[in-house]
């Protein structure tokens, strides 16, 4: 999977803002739904990482409608001001990556080359994989 190009895609956030890949110089792409405890702690820490890494966007991908999604966060009083989340995916990297397990994270550049993949909610080696990328040893 590492070096493989991935499609441009259209996608928009929950507020209707359309997704640009080309604006950072990585993006950590998460998969995750509603229903899945680790996603929802692996959102948290990235929000938190998103503050320390202006050069990667962080884009969350989920089945769940807006609806739902807006009902989570209130419930959990979560505010993910720093990741995009994308509402209603509709698994159009799904195929291509063999991603069929929440939560996992592709890194890519703005060439949308898969740098990295990581599976299963491991923050930390998520984490020294951004920084091994981003050059902040």
């Amino acid at each position: 999977m590492i070096g493989k190009i991935l499609p441009k895609i259209d996608l928009n956030d929950i507020n209707g803002k359309s997704i640009d890949f080309d604006e950072s110089e990585y993006t950590v792409i998460c998969f995750w739904n509603r229903h899945c405890r680790i996603c929802i702690r692996e959102l948290v820490v990235l929000d938190i990482l998103a503050e320390d890494y202006s050069n990667v966007q962080f884009v969350g991908l989920t089945p769940d409608s807006p609806e739902e999604v807006h009902k989570l966060m209130k419930r959990l009083k979560l505010e993910w001001e720093d990741i995009e989340i994308v509402p209603n995916y509709n698994e159009e990297f799904t195929d291509i990556l063999k991603i069929y397990m929440y939560p996992s994270n592709i890194i890519v550049d703005k060439n949308m080359v898969v740098k990295a993949v990581n599976v299963g909610g491991d923050t930390r080696k998520l984490l020294r994989t951004l920084e091994q990328l981003s050059g902040e040893k």
